[in-house]
Protein backbone atom coordinates (compact mmCIF):
# COMPACT_ATOMS: atom_id res chain seq x y z
CA UNK A 1 0.00 0.00 0.00
CA UNK A 2 2.96 2.50 1.07
CA UNK A 3 4.55 1.34 -2.43
CA UNK A 4 1.44 2.37 -4.53
CA UNK A 5 1.02 6.10 -2.62
CA UNK A 6 4.27 6.77 -2.99
CA UNK A 7 4.15 6.14 -6.88
CA UNK A 8 0.94 8.61 -7.11
CA UNK A 9 2.70 11.08 -5.72
CA UNK A 10 5.92 11.19 -7.77
CA UNK A 11 3.05 10.74 -10.83
CA UNK A 12 1.95 14.26 -9.48
CA UNK A 13 4.74 15.91 -8.36
CA UNK A 14 6.00 15.01 -11.57
CA UNK A 15 2.99 16.01 -13.49
CA UNK A 16 3.30 19.61 -11.19
CA UNK A 17 6.42 20.29 -12.08
CA UNK A 18 6.91 19.71 -15.40
CA UNK A 19 4.24 21.99 -16.12
CA UNK A 20 6.14 24.87 -17.28
CA UNK A 21 5.26 25.87 -21.07
CA UNK A 22 7.74 26.70 -23.32
CA UNK A 23 6.06 28.52 -25.81
CA UNK A 24 4.99 32.05 -25.26
CA UNK A 25 2.15 33.23 -23.76
CA UNK A 26 1.43 36.60 -24.69
CA UNK A 27 -1.10 37.38 -21.37
CA UNK A 28 2.44 36.49 -19.41
CA UNK A 29 4.59 38.65 -21.25
CA UNK A 30 2.19 41.55 -20.47
CA UNK A 31 2.18 40.91 -16.98
CA UNK A 32 5.80 41.06 -17.02
CA UNK A 33 7.81 44.14 -15.03
CA UNK A 34 11.28 45.34 -14.91
CA UNK A 35 12.23 48.05 -12.64
CA UNK A 36 14.60 49.92 -12.65
CA UNK A 37 15.65 49.15 -15.72
CA UNK A 38 19.56 48.69 -16.54
CA UNK A 39 21.71 52.07 -17.40
CA UNK A 40 24.27 51.54 -20.19
CA UNK A 41 26.66 50.37 -17.33
CA UNK A 42 24.87 47.37 -16.58
CA UNK A 43 23.58 43.96 -17.90
CA UNK A 44 20.48 42.23 -16.21
CA UNK A 45 20.55 38.67 -16.12
CA UNK A 46 17.48 36.21 -15.58
CA UNK A 47 18.68 32.72 -14.86
CA UNK A 48 15.85 30.15 -14.64
CA UNK A 49 15.97 26.56 -13.67
CA UNK A 50 13.15 24.48 -15.45
CA UNK A 51 11.04 22.13 -12.50
CA UNK A 52 11.87 18.55 -12.57
CA UNK A 53 11.63 15.79 -10.41
CA UNK A 54 14.51 14.03 -10.73
CA UNK A 55 17.37 16.25 -8.77
CA UNK A 56 14.87 18.42 -7.39
CA UNK A 57 16.50 18.14 -3.75
CA UNK A 58 19.92 19.08 -5.47
CA UNK A 59 20.59 22.71 -5.92
CA UNK A 60 22.06 24.77 -8.37
CA UNK A 61 24.96 27.24 -8.05
CA UNK A 62 25.03 30.02 -10.67
CA UNK A 63 28.54 31.96 -11.05
CA UNK A 64 29.60 35.23 -12.40
CA UNK A 65 33.58 35.29 -12.54
CA UNK A 66 35.22 34.02 -9.35
CA UNK A 67 31.70 34.86 -7.17
CA UNK A 68 28.92 32.50 -5.92
CA UNK A 69 25.96 34.93 -6.94
CA UNK A 70 23.05 32.35 -6.66
CA UNK A 71 21.39 28.82 -5.98
CA UNK A 72 18.60 27.76 -7.88
CA UNK A 73 16.26 24.84 -7.09
CA UNK A 74 13.97 23.50 -9.49
CA UNK A 75 11.04 25.69 -10.85
CA UNK A 76 13.29 29.01 -9.44
CA UNK A 77 14.40 31.85 -11.18
CA UNK A 78 17.02 34.98 -9.98
CA UNK A 79 18.04 38.10 -11.67
CA UNK A 80 21.49 38.98 -11.61
CA UNK A 81 23.16 42.34 -11.79
CA UNK A 82 26.70 42.45 -13.43
CA UNK A 83 28.60 45.84 -15.03
CA UNK A 84 28.31 45.79 -18.65
CA UNK A 85 32.08 45.01 -19.60
CA UNK A 86 33.10 41.24 -19.73
CA UNK A 87 31.90 38.58 -17.89
CA UNK A 88 31.25 34.90 -17.70
CA UNK A 89 28.08 33.46 -16.42
CA UNK A 90 28.49 29.25 -15.44
CA UNK A 91 26.74 26.68 -13.61
CA UNK A 92 27.77 24.19 -11.24
CA UNK A 93 26.70 21.20 -8.98
CA UNK A 94 28.52 18.54 -6.87
CA UNK A 95 31.66 20.70 -7.26
CA UNK A 96 31.19 20.11 -11.48
CA UNK A 97 31.05 23.55 -13.52
CA UNK A 98 29.84 23.54 -16.88
CA UNK A 99 27.68 25.52 -19.65
CA UNK A 100 30.15 28.70 -19.48
CA UNK A 101 28.57 31.72 -21.23
CA UNK A 102 30.08 34.72 -22.43
CA UNK A 103 28.53 38.13 -21.93
CA UNK A 104 30.05 41.07 -23.32
CA UNK A 105 29.43 44.46 -23.85
CA UNK A 106 25.71 43.70 -23.21
CA UNK A 107 25.41 47.31 -23.16
CA UNK A 108 21.83 48.50 -21.17
CA UNK A 109 20.46 44.90 -21.68
CA UNK A 110 17.96 42.46 -20.34
CA UNK A 111 19.21 39.23 -21.23
CA UNK A 112 16.84 35.57 -20.54
CA UNK A 113 18.65 32.23 -19.81
CA UNK A 114 16.80 28.96 -18.86
CA UNK A 115 18.49 25.55 -17.97
CA UNK A 116 16.13 22.63 -19.19
CA UNK A 117 16.90 20.00 -16.15
CA UNK A 118 15.58 17.57 -19.04
CA UNK A 119 18.06 18.33 -21.87
CA UNK A 120 20.67 19.69 -19.78
CA UNK A 121 21.04 22.49 -22.02
CA UNK A 122 21.34 25.94 -20.98
CA UNK A 123 20.92 28.33 -23.44
CA UNK A 124 19.64 32.28 -23.56
CA UNK A 125 16.61 32.79 -25.42
CA UNK A 126 14.80 35.21 -26.67
CA UNK A 127 13.15 37.81 -24.17
CA UNK A 128 9.24 36.89 -24.93
CA UNK A 129 9.81 33.35 -23.69
CA UNK A 130 11.91 34.65 -21.41
CA UNK A 131 9.60 36.61 -19.73
CA UNK A 132 6.88 34.10 -20.00
CA UNK A 133 9.54 31.52 -18.03
CA UNK A 134 9.62 34.22 -15.35
CA UNK A 135 5.94 34.27 -14.99
CA UNK A 136 5.75 30.57 -14.35
CA UNK A 137 8.68 30.15 -12.16
CA UNK A 138 9.32 31.85 -8.67
CA UNK A 139 12.11 33.72 -7.07
CA UNK A 140 14.94 32.15 -5.35
CA UNK A 141 15.18 32.88 -1.29
CA UNK A 142 18.15 35.34 -0.89
CA UNK A 143 20.84 33.36 0.46
CA UNK A 144 24.63 33.98 1.54
CA UNK A 145 26.84 32.86 -0.86
CA UNK A 146 29.99 33.27 0.66
CA UNK A 147 33.65 32.45 -0.88
CA UNK A 148 35.20 32.53 -4.10
CA UNK A 149 34.10 29.88 -6.69
CA UNK A 150 37.19 27.85 -7.17
CA UNK A 151 35.90 25.80 -9.76
CA UNK A 152 35.50 28.74 -11.78
CA UNK A 153 39.56 28.44 -11.87
CA UNK A 154 39.57 25.83 -14.41
CA UNK A 155 38.15 27.79 -17.11
CA UNK A 156 40.09 30.66 -16.14
CA UNK A 157 43.22 28.75 -16.45
CA UNK A 158 42.00 26.68 -19.74
CA UNK A 159 40.67 29.58 -22.19
CA UNK A 160 39.22 26.97 -24.84
CA UNK A 161 36.19 25.96 -21.85
CA UNK A 162 35.19 29.66 -21.52
CA UNK A 163 34.98 29.55 -25.73
CA UNK A 164 37.98 31.64 -26.18
CA UNK A 165 39.42 30.06 -29.66
CA UNK A 166 42.90 31.38 -29.79
CA UNK A 167 44.37 28.49 -31.80
CA UNK A 168 44.54 29.13 -35.61
CA UNK A 169 44.22 26.30 -38.25
CA UNK A 170 48.01 26.60 -39.55
CA UNK A 171 50.19 23.52 -38.31
CA UNK A 172 53.02 25.02 -36.12
CA UNK A 173 56.37 24.46 -37.88
CA UNK A 174 58.68 21.86 -36.09
CA UNK A 175 61.03 23.22 -33.80
CA UNK A 176 64.53 21.81 -33.13
CA UNK A 177 67.28 22.37 -30.39
CA UNK A 178 69.84 25.04 -31.16
CA UNK A 179 73.17 25.88 -29.77
CA UNK A 180 71.08 28.61 -28.02
CA UNK A 181 67.83 26.93 -26.55
CA UNK A 182 66.75 23.36 -25.59
CA UNK A 183 63.05 21.68 -27.07
CA UNK A 184 60.52 20.29 -24.67
CA UNK A 185 57.93 17.88 -26.96
CA UNK A 186 55.19 17.98 -25.26
CA UNK A 187 52.33 14.85 -26.15
CA UNK A 188 48.87 14.76 -25.69
CA UNK A 189 47.49 11.36 -26.11
CA UNK A 190 44.15 10.29 -27.59
CA UNK A 191 41.70 10.21 -24.33
CA UNK A 192 38.14 10.42 -23.86
CA UNK A 193 39.08 14.36 -22.94
CA UNK A 194 41.14 14.94 -26.44
CA UNK A 195 38.34 16.88 -27.53
CA UNK A 196 39.55 19.20 -24.15
CA UNK A 197 42.63 21.72 -24.81
CA UNK A 198 44.93 22.50 -21.92
CA UNK A 199 46.55 25.29 -21.24
CA UNK A 200 50.49 25.16 -20.34
CA UNK A 201 51.99 28.37 -18.25
CA UNK A 202 54.92 29.10 -16.95
CA UNK A 203 56.12 32.48 -14.78
CA UNK A 204 52.68 33.71 -14.98
CA UNK A 205 52.39 33.61 -18.40
CA UNK A 206 50.70 31.06 -21.46
CA UNK A 207 53.12 29.24 -22.77
CA UNK A 208 50.63 27.31 -25.02
CA UNK A 209 47.42 25.35 -25.61
CA UNK A 210 47.56 21.75 -26.78
CA UNK A 211 44.84 19.30 -27.67
CA UNK A 212 44.36 15.39 -27.95
CA UNK A 213 46.50 13.99 -30.24
CA UNK A 214 48.68 17.32 -30.47
CA UNK A 215 52.70 18.01 -29.43
CA UNK A 216 53.43 21.33 -27.75
CA UNK A 217 56.61 22.30 -28.90
CA UNK A 218 58.55 25.11 -26.70
CA UNK A 219 62.20 26.49 -26.52
CA UNK A 220 63.74 27.44 -23.25
CA UNK A 221 66.78 28.48 -22.61
CA UNK A 222 69.31 26.81 -20.37
CA UNK A 223 68.60 26.06 -16.47
CA UNK A 224 65.39 25.48 -14.42
CA UNK A 225 61.69 26.21 -15.46
CA UNK A 226 58.57 25.06 -13.98
CA UNK A 227 55.43 24.48 -16.12
CA UNK A 228 51.68 24.18 -14.50
CA UNK A 229 48.42 22.88 -16.01
CA UNK A 230 45.13 22.83 -14.01
CA UNK A 231 42.16 21.17 -13.74
CA UNK A 232 41.13 21.36 -9.99
CA UNK A 233 44.51 21.98 -9.18
CA UNK A 234 48.04 22.68 -10.08
CA UNK A 235 50.24 19.97 -11.69
CA UNK A 236 53.69 21.28 -12.27
CA UNK A 237 56.36 20.15 -14.14
CA UNK A 238 60.13 20.77 -12.24
CA UNK A 239 62.62 20.55 -15.67
CA UNK A 240 66.16 21.74 -15.74
CA UNK A 241 67.85 21.79 -19.52
CA UNK A 242 70.71 21.79 -21.40
CA UNK A 243 70.71 23.94 -25.06
CA UNK A 244 71.00 21.48 -27.58
CA UNK A 245 69.18 19.00 -26.18
CA UNK A 246 65.39 17.70 -26.61
CA UNK A 247 63.51 16.78 -23.73
CA UNK A 248 60.11 14.76 -23.84
CA UNK A 249 56.80 14.73 -21.88
CA UNK A 250 52.77 13.82 -21.96
CA UNK A 251 50.25 15.74 -20.28
CA UNK A 252 46.94 14.26 -19.94
CA UNK A 253 43.96 14.34 -18.13
CA UNK A 254 42.63 11.76 -16.04
CA UNK A 255 39.44 10.64 -14.56
CA UNK A 256 39.74 10.47 -10.33
CA UNK A 257 36.86 9.88 -7.72
CA UNK A 258 34.71 12.77 -8.21
CA UNK A 259 36.73 14.88 -10.25
CA UNK A 260 38.99 15.16 -13.39
CA UNK A 261 43.29 16.31 -12.67
CA UNK A 262 45.50 16.67 -15.23
CA UNK A 263 48.91 14.52 -14.91
CA UNK A 264 52.56 14.78 -16.61
CA UNK A 265 54.84 12.06 -17.73
CA UNK A 266 58.67 12.55 -18.19
CA UNK A 267 60.73 10.28 -20.25
CA UNK A 268 64.61 9.79 -20.98
CA UNK A 269 65.76 8.37 -24.11
CA UNK A 270 65.56 4.87 -22.85
CA UNK A 271 61.59 5.17 -21.62
CA UNK A 272 60.51 6.28 -25.24
CA UNK A 273 61.23 3.13 -26.57
CA UNK A 274 59.69 0.97 -23.57
CA UNK A 275 56.91 3.06 -22.54
CA UNK A 276 55.51 5.87 -24.51
CA UNK A 277 52.17 4.74 -25.88
CA UNK A 278 51.78 7.55 -28.66
CA UNK A 279 54.66 8.44 -31.20
CA UNK A 280 55.57 11.91 -31.28
CA UNK A 281 56.20 11.72 -34.91
CA UNK A 282 52.69 10.93 -35.29
CA UNK A 283 51.25 14.09 -34.04
CA UNK A 284 50.89 17.87 -34.85
CA UNK A 285 50.03 21.24 -33.16
CA UNK A 286 48.43 23.95 -34.33
CA UNK A 287 49.81 27.58 -34.15
CA UNK A 288 48.29 30.03 -31.42
CA UNK A 289 46.23 32.82 -33.08
CA UNK A 290 47.96 36.47 -31.93
CA UNK A 291 45.13 38.12 -33.87
CA UNK A 292 42.84 36.04 -31.91
CA UNK A 293 44.46 36.33 -28.43
CA UNK A 294 44.69 40.31 -28.97
CA UNK A 295 41.05 40.40 -29.39
CA UNK A 296 40.10 42.74 -26.68
CA UNK A 297 37.51 40.02 -24.77
CA UNK A 298 40.44 36.91 -25.20
CA UNK A 299 43.32 39.47 -24.30
CA UNK A 300 40.76 39.94 -20.97
CA UNK A 301 40.63 36.89 -19.81
CA UNK A 302 43.93 36.27 -20.06
CA UNK A 303 45.38 38.44 -18.39
CA UNK A 304 42.73 37.80 -15.83
CA UNK A 305 44.17 34.10 -15.73
CA UNK A 306 47.98 35.72 -15.60
CA UNK A 307 46.76 38.28 -12.35
CA UNK A 308 45.44 34.93 -10.52
CA UNK A 309 48.63 32.71 -11.23
CA UNK A 310 50.65 36.07 -9.62
CA UNK A 311 48.08 35.75 -6.86
CA UNK A 312 48.60 34.89 -2.90
CA UNK A 313 45.81 32.51 -3.26
CA UNK A 314 46.09 28.98 -1.61
CA UNK A 315 45.85 26.60 -4.42
CA UNK A 316 45.91 23.17 -4.76
CA UNK A 317 48.92 21.59 -5.75
CA UNK A 318 49.49 17.75 -7.01
CA UNK A 319 52.78 16.10 -6.79
CA UNK A 320 55.37 17.66 -9.18
CA UNK A 321 57.10 15.57 -11.92
CA UNK A 322 61.02 16.16 -12.72
CA UNK A 323 63.18 16.37 -15.45
CA UNK A 324 66.71 16.34 -14.69
CA UNK A 325 69.01 17.62 -17.19
CA UNK A 326 71.01 14.44 -17.89
CA UNK A 327 67.33 12.97 -19.36
CA UNK A 328 68.12 14.98 -23.02
CA UNK A 329 68.70 13.57 -26.24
Amino acid sequence: MKNIVFILLSLLLVGCTSSLSLEVKPELVKQFKHEPKPTELETHVYVIRGPAWEGSAHGLEVGVGDKRVSYLKNGKYDLIRMGSGFNTLYLSQFGDTFHFKRIDNRKGEILFFYFNPYTGEFNEVRPALGKSLVMQSKLTPKRSLRGRAEYYNNALLNPWIMGLKIKSQEKAIEKKASKDFALLNIARPSTEFKKLELAIWSNGKLLDVVGGEEVSQVLLPEGKHTLYTYINGFSPLEIEVEKGKTYYAKVEIERRPLKLISRWTAFNAADLDRFYDVAFSGLSSLEIDSEQLNKPANKYRIEEAEKYLKSDAKNKYYPKVVISADMGI
